[in-house]
């Protein structure tokens, strides 16, 4: 689906480069407004102030161990690209209001017994809460902004069970994924019993060994059974997200880029030069050979 073409006389009035809807931000210091609300520039800044300052206090060993876990080499010290990050937030914080939205008008509200709730089943692909705390800081998200993704992980959920509640993976494939997940986090904590050197010292960057408190799989398998679907979960739910953005109406300032409705986000403004790099994704552990 391309992108909405609006009259210039339109995007002029808005001031905006980038407009989805009719929405347009009057509001001196906005970054982004979605409908009613407002994206304040100092929200924005000082999230991306908190991510980058999350990374750049990372230890060489801390990196080391965020590196062991994905099985690759990160740089230390870590340096994020204030642009990317930038970019990368906004794109998330949109989309958060975007799910706002699109769950209000289905009926869905979430508490935040249950964010916290989806935030501990996250952390079960990384091995435990303080492994996903290291893992989002190494790429600029603060450990006070991990309830805001486990929100929007949540209201995604929640969207989709409503809209598409087949797409969950069988009870097999669900148990399968969670026992190779087990038997991932006991080879690690093998090789971090006997190793020497950096490696040793990249593990004993936690106070409790990986993986070592494990829920129990009736506790992760609503969230692990969703997470194997994820790629068709994703393209039931990106419609519903571009209806909602069309519906509230999305603006973005040309200071940070423009609204791109084909990708649901907010990407760099390549005619004006307004931002010049694209941010680095989360890493996140590949879940696709787990259940096979």
């Amino acid at each position: 689906m391309g992108p909405v073409k609006f009259p210039r006389l339109l995007i002029a009035a808005c001031g905006l480069l980038a407009v989805v809807g009719t929405a347009c931000s009057n509001h001196a210091g906005a970054a982004a407004q979605v409908g009613d609300t407002t994206i304040d520039t100092s929200e924005l800044s000082a999230r991306v102030d908190r991510g980058l300052a999350a990374a750049e206090a990372l230890t060489e060993d801390q990196v080391a161990f965020v590196g062991l876990l994905f099985g690759n080499q990160l740089t230390w010290p870590r340096t994020i690209d204030r642009s990317a990050l930038q970019l990368n937030t906004l794109s998330l914080m949109v989309r958060l209001e975007l799910l706002e939205a699109e769950a209000d008008r289905l009926g869905i509200t979430v508490t935040d017994q249950e964010v916290d709730a989806t935030l501990q089943a996250m952390s079960f692909q990384y091995g435990g809460i303080e492994a996903l705390r290291l893992a989002f800081a190494a790429n600029g998200t603060a450990p006070e902004d991990l309830p805001e993704i486990a929100r929007a992980d949540l209201l995604e959920s929640r969207i989709l069970d409503e809209v598409a509640p087949r797409l969950v993976a069988s009870n097999d494939d669900t148990r399968k994924a969670y026992d190779n997940l087990l038997t991932a986090y006991d080879d690690m904590r093998s090789l971090c019993t006997g190793a020497t050197g950096d490696v040793r010292d990249a593990c004993n960057v936690l106070t409790t060994p990986i993986g070592s408190a494990t829920p129990s799989y009736e506790a992760v398998r609503p969230y692990l059974s969703r997470l194997l679907q994820s790629d068709a979960r994703q393209a039931e739910l990106n419609p519903l997200l571009e209806d909602a953005a069309r519906r509230e109406g999305v603006s973005v300032s040309p200071r940070f880029g423009v609204w791109s409705v084909d990708d649901l986000s907010v990407v760099a403004d390549r005619t004006s030069g307004s931002i010049a790099t694209t941010p680095t994704p989360v890493p996140t552990m590949d879940l696709t050979q787990l259940s096979g």
